[in-house]
């Protein structure tokens, strides 16, 4: 059980197995007929949450993100981290949060939701014997604007010296969830940086090699919200044509429109995602208080029928009012040189992830394993399991719920094998496995896995693969492409290997890493378990794509 704050709602949630499922009404009957909040426990927990605001002042996109959204939002709740700041924790009592909850944590204004193996009758009658009596509380609101947030001049630059290489968020103001603009961003942030077909990706990441990585966040809330994109640019790079290379392929999308193959695709991996979504009860459960929170559950149950309804006229029309650059906010991070300082770029001196995005992270973090059956159940695994004559092991396990399959490959092949002298080989060999094959170059297995809607990533134990159940036969195809054949371009392996000595470097921002590492040291002495998998600068500089093919000929064996 947990629970976390979003920029819109409050949740707490618990996974249960199916038989002692009502355990939790107790608790939460308890919570909503009102907290004690005594002095002694407000001040015990006034000191972790002022050190997770710190925690998360110290992380470089969060450092842009909340500049930009107190500018962006203005006078709104949204303008300020969801911690609050640290005058509001110290400010907070314990008359002044009763006040608080009083006022908003009632059953006209709470959504309860049962997924699972239950009896929906059942459920009802429990929850109305423990909640039915509570009185109600204010109403809830109408949405406070329909104002966009403002854009355009709210531009900040700063330079800092936990970073190591240049980060850029732009937020476009934007509108509310179930706007008919609402659609059309989501394909607009599928084209951009969905899968590795992503204009984004190709244009920053592989062409221009301006970026290590760039993410797209449709943002939209109850009230108007906001459009994002994040760039991390590679070190030493120019953020001036990382943000002109990105609002270049934008233009493009709102001048020629996207193309049919785009439509296609991403109407696909919508669908797919949408299947995705049922995998676990609790991450359903999530979805549906969170929307009937946000804009009413008929949402869930329209979106696939109004994303297949948009039209490229939509998006283009949805670009030129909303991701016009006139309207742009622009945060720019800067490393701060020792005895110096960066060119300037634009604007004046003065999560990861913008502040929504840590709720969504809070959220998914809750999604894993809560699945449960009931009582008197068998709950093994039906595993099929073989041996091949080749020594291969081959596991099995039929799941008819969902029509999904996944595929993985587990080699011994990690960094624990490695040296000093080639520390980061292992995870760069991995990395290699999804990036083309001798069938296939990189760009060809991606638009193959991502026309079905399906998903391939690798590291340093061997690809994975997953697809809808009708696409089995080009999903194992592409597995074990990866796994067998893998090509190991020169091309490909001078940018994994530039995107790896990035990731080296932003490790290097973090100081929980950094406590890590000591740690490690002290703890594993000279065993590659001392090091991080990343390797160092200077092992993966000197890596050569034949060091790679060595790794995988060595360890990537069917007894392996």
């Amino acid at each position: 059980n947990n629970a976390f704050t979003g920029t819109d709602s409050t949740a707490c949630f618990f996974a249960f197995p199916a038989e002692t499922w009502d355990a939790a009404l107790p608790v939460l009957s308890a919570q909503m007929r009102g907290l004690t909040l005594a002095p002694s426990e407000v001040d015990l927990e006034r000191g972790p949450i002022l050190r997770e605001l710190k925690t998360a002042l110290d992380e470089p996109w969060n450092r842009l993100s909340i500049r930009l959204c107190e500018q962006m939002f203005g006078k709104h709740g949204y303008a300020h981290p969801i911690h609050g700041w640290e005058k509001d924790i110290l400010a907070a009592t314990p008359e002044s949060l009763r006040k608080f909850f009083a006022g908003r944590f009632g059953p006209n204004r709470a959504v309860f939701v049962a997924v699972g193996d239950l009896d929906p009758a059942e459920v009802v009658s429990r929850v109305r014997r423990e909640f039915g009596d509570i009185p109600k509380v204010g109403a809830r609101p109408a949405t406070e604007s329909a104002r966009r947030p403002k854009g355009g001049g709210a531009n900040i630059q700063f330079e800092d010296s936990i970073l190591k290489a240049p980060r850029i968020l732009l937020g476009f103001p934007s509108c509310r969830v179930g706007d008919s603009e609402d659609y059309a961003l989501d394909f607009v942030s599928e084209a951009l940086t969905g899968g590795r077909t992503g204009r984004l990706h190709r244009r920053l990441g592989e062409k221009d090699q301006l970026a290590t990585a760039v993410e797209t966040q449709n943002d939209c809330r109850r009230d108007p919200g906001a459009f994002w994109i994040m760039i991390e640019c590679h070190p030493g790079s120019d953020p001036e044509r990382a943000l002109e290379a990105a609002m270049d392929e934008i233009e493009k999308i709102r001048a020629e429109g996207p193309a049919a193959l785009e439509m296609e695709r991403a109407k696909n991996r919508f669908r797919a995602s949408f299947v995705r979504r049922k995998q676990t009860s609790l991450g359903l459960a999530t979805d549906i208080g969170e929307f009937e929170t946000l804009a009413g559950v008929r949402y869930l149950d329209e979106y696939i029928d109004r994303m297949e309804r948009v039209t490229p006229e939509q998006i283009r029309a949805v670009i030129g009012d909303i991701l016009d650059p006139k309207k742009a906010s622009v945060g720019i991070g800067l490393p701060k040189p020792e005895g110096g300082r960066a060119p300037k770029s634009r604007g004046s001196a003065r999560r990861e992830g913008p502040p929504a995005a840590q709720a969504w992270a809070a959220r998914a973090a809750g999604r894993d394993g809560a699945g449960a059956g009931g009582a008197g159940k068998d709950d093994s695994l039906p595993v099929d399991a073989r041996t091949l004559p080749n020594g291969l092991k081959v596991f099995v396990l039929p799941r008819r719920e969902l029509p999904i399959v996944a595929l993985d490959c587990f080699a011994e092949a990690g960094a624990r094998f490695e040296t000093a002298q080639n520390a980061g080989v292992a995870g760069l060999t991995g990395q290699m496995l999804s990036e083309g094959t001798t069938k296939r170059t990189f760009g060809e297995v991606a638009d193959a896995i991502e026309q079905v809607a399906g998903e391939i990533g690798s590291d340093a134990t061997g690809p994975s693969v997953e697809v809808l159940s009708k696409d089995f036969a080009l999903g194992l195809e592409l597995f074990a492409d990866a796994i067998r054949r893998p090509a190991f371009r020169a091309d490909d392996f001078d940018r994994k290997q530039k995107e790896a000595l990035s990731e080296i470097e932003k490790e290097e921002e973090d100081p929980e890493f950094q406590i890590s590492r000591k740690f490690r040291e002290i703890v594993y002495g000279k065993h590659p378990f001392s090091r991080s998998a990343r390797g160092t600068r200077t092992s993966v500089s000197r890596l050569t794509a034949d060091d790679c093919r060595a790794w995988h000929a060595k360890y990537f064996v069917p007894s392996n």
